[in-house]
């Protein structure tokens, strides 16, 4: 059956237009994304409160789902669990559900893939197929919280780079801010970039900004295009004046996303670096380990490696905290999404 397009990306107006071409009270719009985006039914004919023909008339018209749970991974301490998900051309994406206390954080992905080939992530080693539509984005949400729990965070730093698909990522965002469907504040929505500048410019029309999250990794041009090619395109200098530009637009202050690699990039004069480019975004820093990734011949820093890094900063003047760590037994945590079937790796902690 070929659909209108998919339930997910349908906004009121749209329903509106459907429902009087079909002879129904407006009201019914209401009621619809009450069932989709609140009680999160997962077809038409759990609406009980619509009428038969309409419901009919909904399944005729509109899709209700792409995705299929193909494997659920959930880590040795039960706060993590990784969704793979098939796409209908089957391929595939991951989606990632964590748990602190009470507060429930999704991780969710807007390529199929990446096409970045950063040196320190196993997305970009499993090549790049295409960028996620709207209602996929979105229906990764419907997907982790009909499962287990709804969100009080969304973060995109899933499979691929949100900024490459930033049209679609912006859309979807409206939808999870639209009081109608899911009604989170933009405050509790993250989107994390390497850098695409056209991308962060674009980012800083929506009208309601959200927490922008710069991916750094290196402080210099040499190095960075190392550990992520796509610094030739976008190198350093332009990528901060465009976040500078976003948190004057947006009156937004932004994170810097340092993944920390022994040898590489945890030394006196990264510290220093790192925190002239910190203050000069009065930005927070989120310091992450390097997770294993097959492919790259990287080093993750001891414990005493990691707090010496941290220290620096903090001596400097950088806010700056070690991330915890959460799905590297079930290869879920930052730089491992693959979107495909990966064995639990053993002995390694949550």
């Amino acid at each position: 059956m070929a659909y209108e397009k998919s339930i997910f990306e349908v906004s009121m107006d749209e329903l509106n237009g459907f429902l009087g071409r079909s002879s129904e009270r407006s009201f019914r719009a209401k009621q619809i994304f009450e069932w989709v985006y609140k009680r999160l039914v997962d077809n038409f004919d759990a609406m009980r409160n619509l009428p038969a023909p309409l419901r009919q008339r909904l399944a005729e018209t509109y899709s209700f789902g792409a995705l299929e749970i193909a494997h659920r991974q959930k880590s040795g301490k039960r706060v993590t669990e990784k969704f793979l998900l098939r796409l209908p051309e089957r391929d595939a994406i991951e989606a990632v559900f964590m748990r602190d206390h009470e507060r429930v954080t999704y991780c969710i992905s807007s390529q199929a893939g990446c096409p970045l080939a950063c040196r320190f992530c196993a997305t970009g080693y499993s090549g790049f197929t295409r960028n996620l539509t709207t209602a996929e984005i979105v229906e990764q949400i419907h997907v982790l919280a009909r499962t287990i729990a709804p969100p009080h965070n969304i973060v995109y730093m899933g499979m691929g780079e949100p900024l490459l698909n930033v049209g679609n990522v912006m859309r979807s965002i409206q939808c999870l801010t639209d009081r109608e469907k899911f009604g989170l504040s933009p405050r509790r929505i993250t989107v994390s970039t390497v850098g695409i500048v056209p991308g962060i410019e674009r980012l800083a029309t929506l009208r309601r900004p959200v927490n922008l999250a710069l991916s750094l990794h290196a402080t210099n041009d040499d190095l960075r295009q190392e550990l992520m090619p796509i610094n030739r395109q976008y190198p350093l200098e332009k990528v901060l004046a465009a976040t500078r530009s976003y948190i004057r637009a947006t009156d937004r202050r932004v994170t810097i996303e340092y993944i920390m690699i022994a040898d590489v990039n945890i030394g006196d004069e990264d510290a220093r670096a790192l925190a002239k480019i910190a203050s000069g975004l009065a930005a927070t820093v989120n310091l992450l380990a390097y997770n294993p990734v097959d492919e790259a011949e990287l080093r993750t820093p001891s414990a005493d490696e990691e707090g010496t890094f941290r220290d620096r900063l903090r001596a400097l003047g950088v806010n700056a905290t070690i991330r915890f760590r959460r799905g590297r037994d079930i290869q879920a945590a930052c730089g491992q999404l693959r979107g495909k079937l990966v064995e639990p790796r053993s002995g390694i902690a949550d």
